[in-house]
């Protein structure tokens, strides 16, 4: 386990890099290998070639010394023969060869007898001395010589051959001299051609992540394209019939997002109308109790009245107890008949028929403010307009509610009402300096203040109800109605 964590930790290091990278480092090294086989094939092949050449030296001076072991054998002369075969071997000009003895003396020349020490005895001494042939290769003034001894039978020496090799030699030599050169400049066009090769491949897999990048964000209706038939090729049609799947999910899930809309807009339609009838059938119940409250009850109270006071003037002067309970029984008739009559002007607000929605919403106002104590300050701005009976009708409602709250909760020394009449809506504010109301406990409040009543009649009407209020610091109600959707109502 433990030599594998080398291997692992490279293997991470090289996923780390960019694709451009990997093959670029990739192909040079396959190339540095090649250069590296291809140094290794022609340094092999110069040796053999060196080699075969100092054979082929050690083999000539061998068949020498036999030939000259043969002369003396033949000849009474001595080595006196000896100089003439040496000159006629030497003639070529590119062999030199001589006859030495066993302390590197040289006894004789392709000129005649020789003198003093062979120049090539340091060179040569052990082979000399054991008597044994081999071969030596030096240089000499910038040529490179092969120089070779062989042992003779009837000398105690041999032969010493030398061969100036730079014509056998030359083109090994050459390759060994350029081989480096010839390598660094393989290994340069080999990084450049790698390094173009993976920019080609690094820029099809940047427009691939680019595409890629764009089905991520949602974008899909521009297609992938490629012209190549490899594995990147192959990976682009891949992720072309992913993205033509995810686009075909996303129309369906578009159409049934349009469908599930059209449906939630019927539905909330049908619900409006289904709101806007019972809110209807409220306010036609409402006028109806309204009419038969004034027709009925409060007439009935009112003959009572007269007819109580007309008793109380019939009633002598000295009776005192019998005429304070009549004026007791007159002062709680006049008061009840006074809430009657409220009751009856807000279940039936009679001004928005006869004066508009302003005229209505100031009455109603003044007369359930001002008795509270409440200073009402009641402001009109723009210029006025005349809405459908049944959005004036929603609108007196939900301030109808606002302006109750104030009178029963609030505890307000100030109200302002403000009805601001604008190019394109209608916003009409209802605030007060009242206790106000902690905003966590709406819900809990929402059925003692008539909240979602004011809700569903602004819905009704496609208006936006908001409500704000903090403990101690008031509360405001606003209402925007859109004038073009309620004049369409």
């Amino acid at each position: 386990m433990p030599s594998r964590q080398p291997m692992r930790r490279i293997e991470s290091w090289v996923r780390g890099l960019s694709v451009r990278l990997q093959v670029s480092i990739g192909i040079a090294l396959w190339v540095a290998l090649a250069t590296l086989a291809f140094a290794l094939l022609i340094t092999y092949t110069s040796r053999q070639s060196i080699k075969t050449a100092e054979e082929e030296r050690l083999r000539q001076t061998q068949m020498m010394a036999s030939s000259l072991d043969a002369v003396l054998r033949r000849s009474n002369d001595g080595l006196g023969r000896i100089p003439e075969i040496l000159s006629v071997l030497n003639s070529s000009g590119t062999l030199a060869s001589s006859v030495v003895d066993s302390n590197g003396n040289v006894l004789v020349t392709g000129l005649g007898e020789g003198v003093g020490v062979d120049p090539h005895f340091p060179l040569l001494a052990d082979l000399i001395q054991e008597r044994r042939a081999g071969v030596r290769l030096h240089r000499i003034g910038g040529s490179t010589h092969i120089v070779a001894f062989a042992p003779m039978d009837l000398v105690d020496g041999g032969v010493v051959a030398e061969e100036v090799a730079d014509r056998l030699l030359a083109a090994p030599f050459w390759l060994l001299r350029i081989l480096p050169f010839f390598g660094l400049g393989l290994l340069v066009v080999a990084s450049l051609s790698a390094w173009l090769h993976a920019r080609y491949v690094a820029r099809d897999l940047a427009q691939l992540e680019k595409a890629m990048a764009r089905v991520a964000s949602g974008t899909v209706d521009e297609p992938i394209t490629t012209t190549r038939r490899d594995e990147i090729g192959r990976l682009a049609q891949s992720f072309e019939a992913m993205r033509s799947q995810l686009k075909a999910a996303s129309q369906a899930r578009d159409l049934w997002e349009r469908e599930l809309e059209l449906r939630v807009r019927e539905r909330t339609a049908e619900v409006h109308r289904l709101v806007g009838r019972v809110i209807h059938a409220q306010e036609e119940e409402r006028r109806r109790l309204a009419q038969e409250l004034h027709d009925d009850t409060a007439q009935a109270l009112a003959s009572l009245l007269m007819g109580i006071e007309a008793l109380r003037d019939a009633v002598p002067p000295d009776q005192r107890r019998v005429r304070q309970h009549i004026d007791r029984a007159i002062s709680e008739g006049s008061h009840a008949l006074e809430d009657l009559r409220r009751v009856i002007l807000g279940l039936r607000p009679a001004a928005i028929g006869d004066l508009g929605l302003v005229a209505a919403l100031r009455s109603y106002a003044s007369a359930r403010l001002v008795p509270s104590g409440a200073h009402l300050d009641f402001a009109v701005q723009g210029k006025e307009q005349t809405l459908p009976e049944a959005v004036e009708a929603a609108l007196f409602r939900i301030l109808q509610e606002a302006v109750n709250n104030i009178a029963r909760h609030a505890g307000a020394q100030h109200a302002r009402v403000c009805i601001d009449f604008q190019d394109t809506s209608l916003v009409v504010t209802v605030e007060d300096d009242g206790q106000g109301f902690d905003p966590a406990q709406v819900q809990a409040l929402s059925r003692g203040l008539g909240l979602k009543g004011m809700r569903e009649r602004a819905e009704v009407i496609n208006a936006r109800l908001e409500m704000t209020s903090a403990t101690g610091k008031g509360t405001r109600v606003r209402v925007e109605l859109p004038l073009k959707e309620a004049k369409d109502e």
